[in-house]
């Protein structure tokens, strides 16, 4: 969440940047995968950021597919 309480959401290409995969993979992963944390609204798919990175944000409750590849690339 950013500093005002509201949710940063990222684009595929934003979220494939960070894991250093391909867009299509991340899109893949989001179709596929409950695990991945994605948010559709129409044809539009964003990712959260807290989730992707693990943060805790209280508004999900799975374990994001990414969080151990995200925190391990961060280090």
């Amino acid at each position: 969440m950013s500093a005002a309480g509201v949710p940063v959401f990222l684009t595929a290409q934003q979220v494939a940047d960070m894991l250093q995969v391909d867009e299509r993979t991340i899109l893949r992963w989001a179709q596929h995968d409950a695990s991945m944390p994605a948010t559709r609204l129409g044809r539009v798919v964003r990712f959260e950021l807290a989730e992707v990175t693990g943060e805790p944000s209280g508004t999900r409750t799975r374990d994001p597919l990414i969080k151990s590849q995200v925190l391990f690339r961060l280090s």
